[in-house]
């Protein structure tokens, strides 16, 4: 039994890389901005066929801290659902530090933290337009440094939609 689902497993992800080279990328890079739990710029770009990074630099906001800066880079997995949509996992980092002293957890006011987080959504790049429209999710593990004091605890970043022009 378990010989047979691997073999499965097997010739499914082999199906699915021979399928997946079979579609180009949607574009080469895009520029453009972010809105929801990230404000700020986006930028992505196509490294192979499927693989792409994307940095996103802004105001987010962050929970259990309020307002913070964020840098967030990401390497994703994409590929062709039906003309012009495309959906994409991966993963990714981010760097960042707290705009407000409102934070409940140090008397300290700022702090550097650093995240570690998936990402998840889809995209949708019209066709007659040089324009780029995603959705995107992602959950994660914050790592905050203030004082001496380590902590680590979820990040929750909902929803960010992104609007980039396309070149």
């Amino acid at each position: 039994m378990k010989k047979t689902v691997l073999i499965i497993g097997f010739v499914l992800f082999y199906v699915g890389i021979l399928s997946s080279q079979a579609q180009t990328t949607p574009y080469k890079h895009s520029i453009g901005g972010a809105v929801g739990f990230l404000n700020g710029a986006s930028y992505k770009a196509f490294v192979t066929h499927n693989l792409a990074t994307q940095i996103d630099g802004g105001v987010a906001i962050s929970i259990p801290y309020y307002v913070v800066t964020k840098l967030n880079f990401n390497m994703m997995y994409e590929t062709y659902i039906k003309k012009g949509f495309y959906w994409f996992v991966g993963a990714g980092v981010g760097v960042g530090n707290t705009l407000t002293p409102l934070n409940p957890y140090y008397d300290s006011g700022y702090i550097f933290y650093m995240s570690y987080n998936l990402i998840g959504g889809a995209e949708y790049k019209f066709a007659n337009i040089p324009l780029a429209l995603q959705a995107d999710i992602r959950p994660g593990l914050t790592t905050s440094f203030a004082s001496g004091d380590v902590r680590v605890f979820p990040d929750i970043n909902c929803l960010t939609i992104s609007a980039r022009y396309t070149f």
